[in-house]
């Protein structure tokens, strides 16, 4: 299948495969025994290897049947994933941290694809065959609930590849089907938060998204019918259009409208900003009254420190950007550290914008 993607992505027309994954044999398989008789006496001849000093040294060295190591930026199959808690796998990784084997292993059990979001740059995600994407997409179109959800996360879940990225933007170039499903009042819920699941992984892999479909995120965000929940999922797909930097400055506006709403949701304000940070590290200009409100946020009693931190998260990108601030707005980062009953991470958080403006 692995293959057959890659020729797909290459332009390679090929029907849609009937390989499909039996992911939950996968939980009951046991790996077979490869290293035979033969293979054993393999294992003590020096042959000539890769040393990954660089990109081209060798080494000859005796394997002695020691198990494969997995170098930073290779990958293993998504497959591994399924597989019972019983098996462990002999390989290791070269980089112990977040890479091990404790957070791959029995996840792909969960009930949902959720899961390869945070393991996408570790796993080789061809579970699904690519060349099936424009019969999903027209599953999607003819509107079947009982499908609807299923057909979605199998997109998110190849959406996660360039590849797999790639296809669907070729299958639905305009992203009109998926928006659709968006604007549908009446569609299942947990379809529209998946549609949004699609999207911000596309968004993350550069799909370019039209700008009356940016606008139609613009709108769920002053619409007073979305929930907080759905306008947090728009502000997570409108983060990762923003390193596009492709908005307009009415709609930048719009970000500073949500967070001057005195009776707006704290945790869409820090997602508000989330986004503003990622501007802010684009290089985008905000206005001398923008700038001003990130400040006043500061000074705001009604500020909690988690709102704190992300506001000097954007300042402390403006200040490396070389943005200068006015002698009032430099004080109200100076009487932060000098609050005695101050949070201590807004203060470490405020010494980096000080140090990133003075130091540029």
């Amino acid at each position: 299948m692995w293959m057959g993607n890659e020729a797909v992505a290459a332009g390679l027309n090929l029907n849609p495969s009937r390989a499909v994954w039996n992911l939950d044999a996968l939980k009951e398989d046991q790996p077979t025994e490869s290293l035979s008789l033969a293979w054993r006496a393999l294992e003590v001849y020096p042959f000539k290897q890769l040393s990954y000093k660089d990109l081209d040294s060798t080494h000859r060295q005796f394997h002695l049947a020691s198990p494969r190591i997995i170098k930073p930026g290779q990958k293993i199959h998504a497959s591994v994933a399924f597989a019972g808690t019983k098996y462990r796998p002999k390989a290791k990784f070269q980089k112990v941290g977040s890479e091990n084997w404790d957070n791959i292993l029995g996840r792909g059990g969960v009930g949902s694809l959720e899961w390869a979001h945070a393991l996408g740059d570790l796993l080789e995600l061809d579970l699904f065959d690519h060349s099936d994407i424009p019969t999903i997409m027209s599953d999607l179109n003819n509107g079947q609930p009982h499908t609807m959800v299923g057909c979605l996360e199998k997109l998110a879940f190849m959406a996660r590849s360039d590849e797999g990225a790639r296809a669907i933007e070729t299958s639905d170039p305009k992203l009109g089907i998926l928006f659709n499903l968006l604007n549908d009042r009446n569609s299942d819920a947990n379809a529209r938060i998946a549609t949004y699941s699609v999207l911000e992984v596309l968004a993350y892999h550069g799909c370019r998204f039209t700008d009356d479909k940016i606008s139609t995120l613009f709108n769920f965000l002053d619409d007073e019918n979305s929930d907080a929940g759905m306008k947090i999922a728009t502000h997570s797909i409108l983060k990762e259009l923003a390193h596009q930097d492709n908005f307009t400055d009415d709609q930048i506006s719009t970000f500073f409208n949500l967070l001057n709403d005195k009776n707006g949701d704290a945790s869409m304000k820090i997602a508000t900003c989330s986004v503003l940070e990622v501007l802010a590290c684009r290089s985008h200009r905000f206005t001398d009254d923008q700038l001003g409100a990130l400040v006043n946020f500061l000074d705001d009693e009604n500020s909690d420190a988690d709102m704190k931190i992300v506001i000097c998260n954007v300042l402390w990108e403006l200040a490396s950007k070389g943005r200068i601030f006015t002698d009032d707005q430099l004080s109200t980062l100076l009487n932060l550290l000098g609050d005695q009953g101050g949070n201590a991470d807004v203060k470490l958080v405020t010494c980096y914008v000080l140090w990133s403006y003075f130091h540029r």
